[in-house]
C-alpha cells in the first residue's frame, strides 16, 4: 500500500522552531519478501511521486517499507529520486551583501508562514517562491545539511534542466545556497509580525555556478540513502527497547484481533470492546476460564465478586491460581493474577458473599446488597458463574432491574449451559432503556422453573455440594459464553431482542445446551415467565419499592416469592386440575 504525507526537517542551520516542508510518499509493503523483491531502480521511477518532482521545484522524498508488527521492527529505506546527470562546479563565492539577503529572506519568511525547500531571488533583491520567480530571477535552495551541499540542490538543477534553463555544453547557470541562522521568534503582540533575532556565527549564503556534463542515458534515476553504517542498504528500526513492556504486551495481545478486523470480519468493533466492562459473579472455574477469554477479546476492564478463598484442590482447574495461592481471598487473587497476565488491564476483586433466598439474612448482608447493586449499575455485562442456583437469584433481579445484560453459564456432570437474560422491566420511576432490541423480553435462568430458589447446601453430601463436572466442560462453556457477550455487542438489537438474530460475527442465540454425552450443542429461544421469581414485574416492581426488605423477606419464607408472583395459587390450580375421578366407568 502507499500513502502521501508531508515531511519536515529542521536539520541544518535551522533552528528546531522552524520547519520546512517536503512532499513525501511511503509504500508499506505486507511482507518482508515483497520488500525484498521490489525492483529498486525501477521504485524510483514510479507513480505516485512523480519521476522528476524536481520539475515542479519539489524536493521530493520516496520512503519504502516494511513493518514487522510481531516484533517491533520497521525496515525503510529513504531516497531522493533525481536524475543520474553530472554536474560540475564551475564557481562558488560567498554572498558579500549576506546580511542584506537575510533581511530579504526575513520578510519572505514573515509572508509565505511555510518554508518550502526552494525560492527565488529577484533582480531587486526581494525573495519570492520558486513558482512566482520574474524573469531573470536567481533560483535558490535552503541548505540543509550539515557540511556538503544537500541532494536538495540536484533536485534543483534536476528542475532546471527539464525547464530548458540547463543543457549539455550549454550556458552554466548560478543557484543560491542558503543557509540561515536566524531564529524565529514569537508573533509580535502589537504589529502581528514574526519577529527574527540573529544567532552567534551568521548565516551562509553561496553563489554556485554549475554545469550540465553529462546526461543519464535512458533516464536513470539515483537517490537511496546510505544506512546509519554507510552502507546503500535499508535501516532496520528496532522499538521493542523504545517502548515500556505493558505497552509492548498490549500491542502484542490485540494483534489477533487487529488481523481479524483487517482480513475477515472489517466491522469488529474493537473499540467497543475495549470500552466494555465485564463484572463476574464468582471467580472460581468458570470465572477463571471467562477472565481469559474476555482479555483474548480485548476486554479491558474485569471486576472479579467471590466470598470464597482459594483450597489446595482449586489450582487444577482454575487457570488463574497456582499451589502458592492456598488460602487467598479467590476474588483478589484471580484479580492480581490477570494484571500479570496482561499489566495494562483494569482488574479488581470485590470479597463478598451474595445474600441468597433460604437462607437467612445476617448484618452484613444489608451492605453486600448495596455493594453489588453498585457494581451491576456500573459494569456494561455481568456474568452469573457461581456454584449454587440461589446465589444468582439476587444479580439477576438488579440486572432485570437496571436492564443490564447477564449472562448465565452452569455446569452438570456432562453437560453445560449458556444463556443471556433479556432486558429489563421497564416502570414509571425506573425506566429501562432497550437499547439492545424491541422484541419480545427474553427469559433469565429461572424463568423455567415453577418454584422458588431454596437452600441447595442443606443436607447435602459433599458430592451434592461441590460441582463435580468432567474437566474439560469448563472452557467449552466459558468460551461459548464470552462469544456470545461478543456477538450481541455486535448485533444493533443487542441483548434483549429475539434469539438467534444475526450480528456481524454470525448468530446471537439466547440459550446454548451442551452435552458431552453425544457432543451435541442445541441453541433454544425461551420467552420469559410472567410469573418467574427473579425477572418478572411483580418482584422487580417489590425491589424498586423494598430493596434489601425484598431479600429479607425472600431469605426468612421459603414460599414469599412463589406466594408474590403467583406461583402457589398456579401450582394450586394445576394440582386440582390433574384430580382423578374414582369412576371407571370414565376411563
Amino acid at each position: 500500500s502507499s500513502s502521501s504525507s508531508s515531511s519536515s526537517s529542521s536539520s541544518g542551520s535551522l533552528e528546531r522552531n522552524e520547519l520546512v516542508r517536503f512532499p513525501c510518499s511511503l509504500t508499506l509493503l505486507n511482507t518482508i519478501e515483497d520488500f525484498k523483491r521490489t525492483d529498486k531502480n525501477e521504485f524510483l521511477t514510479r507513480p505516485g511521486a512523480a519521476a522528476t518532482p524536481s520539475a515542479k521545484f519539489e524536493a521530493s522524498c520516496k520512503v519504502l517499507c516494511f513493518a514487522d508488527l510481531k516484533k517491533d521492527k520497521v525496515v525503510s529505506w529513504p531516497s531522493f529520486p533525481a536524475r543520474a546527470d553530472v554536474y560540475a562546479v564551475v564557481s562558488e563565492v560567498d554572498d558579500p551583501e549576506v546580511d542584506a539577503f537575510d533581511d530579504a529572506f526575513t520578510r519572505y519568511r514573515c509572508e509565505v508562514g511555510s518554508l518550502g525547500p526552494y525560492f527565488a531571488v529577484s533582480p531587486d533583491g526581494s525573495v519570492t517562491t520558486a513558482a512566482a520567480a520574474v524573469p531573470g530571477s536567481t533560483f535558490g535552495v535552503l541548505d540543509l545539511s550539515g557540511g556538503h551541499r544537500s541532494w536538495t540542490m540536484r533536485t534543483l538543477l534536476d528542475g532546471m534542466r527539464e525547464g530548458g534553463m540547463l543543457e549539455k555544453d550549454g550556458e552554466p547557470v548560478t543557484v543560491v545556497s542558503y543557509r540561515p541562522t536566524l531564529r524565529r521568534l514569537e508573533v509580535d503582540a502589537e504589529t502581528g509580525k514574526l519577529k527574527f533575532e540573529k544567532s552567534a556565527g551568521g548565516s551562509s549564503c553561496r553563489r554556485v555556478t554549475v554545469r550540465l556534463v553529462q546526461e543519464a542515458s535512458d533516464g536513470a534515476m539515483v537517490g537511496w540513502s546510505l544506512n546509519h553504517k554507510g552502507k546503500l542498504a535499508p535501516s532496520v528500526l528496532d522499538l521493542k527497547a523504545t517502548q515500556d513492556k505493558s505497552s509492548l504486551a498490549e500491542r502484542a495481545s490485540r494483534l489477533n484481533l487487529e488481523l481479524m478486523r483487517w482480513r475477515a470480519i472489517p466491522s469488529l468493533d474493537t473499540k467497543l470492546l475495549s470500552e466494555t466492562s465485564c463484572l463476574l459473579i464468582g471467580a472460581g472455574t468458570l470465572g477463571c476460564y471467562v477472565a481469559r477469554c474476555l482479555l483474548a477479546w480485548g476486554i479491558r476492564d474485569v471486576t472479579f465478586v467471590d466470598g470464597g478463598v482459594v483450597s489446595m484442590s482449586n489450582p487444577v482447574r482454575q487457570s488463574l491460581f497456582d499451589f502458592e495461592d492456598k488460602g487467598k481471598g479467590k476474588a483478589e487473587c484471580a484479580a492480581e493474577k490477570l494484571k500479570k497476565i496482561l499489566p495494562s488491564v483494569t482488574s479488581s476483586g470485590v470479597q463478598l458473599s451474595i445474600p441468597m433466598p433460604g437462607h437467612p439474612t445476617t448484618e452484613a448482608d444489608s451492605s453486600a446488597t448495596a455493594t453489588l447493586n453498585d457494581l451491576i449499575k456500573s459494569h456494561t455485562v455481568t456474568y452469573l458463574l457461581t456454584d449454587t442456583r440461589e446465589s444468582r437469584w439476587l444479580p439477576s433481579v438488579i440486572c432485570a432491574s437496571e436492564g443490564k445484560p447477564c449472562i448465565d453459564v452452569a455446569l452438570g456432570l456432562g453437560s453445560w449451559l449458556v444463556m443471556r437474560h433479556g432486558h429489563g422491566v421497564p416502570s414509571p420511576d425506573a425506566p429501562v432503556v432497550d437499547s439492545f432490541g424491541d422484541e419480545g423480553r427474553m427469559a433469565c435462568y429461572f424463568c423455567a422453573d415453577v418454584v422458588a430458589p431454596q437452600n441447595s447446601m442443606r443436607d447435602r453430601t459433599i458430592d451434592q455440594q461441590c460441582t463435580v463436572t468432567r474437566p474439560g466442560l469448563a472452557p467449552i462453556a466459558s468460551g461459548m459464553a464470552v462469544e456470545v457477550m461478543v456477538a450481541m455487542l455486535h448485533r444493533r438489537k443487542g441483548a434483549g431482542g429475539g434469539g438467534g438474530a444475526a450480528s456481524a460475527l454470525g448468530a446471537v442465540p439466547h440459550t446454548i445446551r451442551g452435552d458431552l454425552s453425544d457432543y451435541g450443542v442445541r441453541s433454544l429461544s425461551t420467552s420469559c415467565f410472567e410469573q418467574c421469581t427473579a425477572c418478572s414485574p411483580k418482584v422487580v416492581e417489590k425491589w424498586r419499592e423494598e430493596g434489601f426488605r425484598l431479600v429479607e423477606w425472600a431469605g426468612e419464607d421459603a414460599t414469599y416469592l412463589e406466594d408474590l408472583t403467583g406461583l402457589t395459587e398456579l401450582k394450586r390450580v394445576a394440582e386440582e386440575g390433574w384430580e382423578l375421578d374414582d369412576d371407571e366407568d370414565d376411563f
